[in-house]
């Protein structure tokens, strides 16, 4: 229990400093600035946009890709109507679990669509080609 406490105080010191000195303080700024820039006619646009948020924050101590998805993508939603991007972004992200990864690894999804690796490999290349799966699997295309 004690083990616990500890890392939570850890992960959350880690996420501390990263606000402190990378985001300068301002989270929401930060956010804002690894969207500037954003080409709106590149095909790989939403597929960068999400690894400029999450790529960073990776370095926060003890915080997983699926952790930084989904809580992510609850910010992102819950942005000001305004703030059109952060919905886009936000809405694109999409967190598997161990459980869903090894339904599609069982059923022979994974194969089927060539998107065979090993839970919580990713790539920018292979998360897109792995959400479009996962978007055409759950649509029943």
């Amino acid at each position: 229990m004690a083990a616990r406490r500890v890392l939570r105080v850890v992960r959350s010191y880690s996420l501390f400093l990263f606000i402190r000195d990378i985001a300068d303080g301002d989270l929401v700024g930060w956010i804002d600035r690894q969207f500037q820039g954003a080409d709106a006619a590149s095909p790989n646009r939403l597929a960068r946009l999400r690894e400029g948020l999450i790529g960073p924050l990776r370095e926060v101590y003890g915080v997983s890709d699926k952790v930084l998805t989904m809580t992510l993508s609850c910010i992102l939603l819950a942005a000001p109507k305004r703030l059109h991007l952060w919905h886009e972004v936000g809405a694109s992200m999409i967190a598997i679990d161990t459980l869903v990864h090894n339904f599609l690894v069982r059923t022979g999804i994974l194969a089927r669509f060539r998107a065979d690796h090993s839970y919580g490999a990713h790539s920018s290349d292979r998360d897109q080609s792995f959400q479009a799966m996962v978007i055409t699997v759950s649509m029943g295309s």
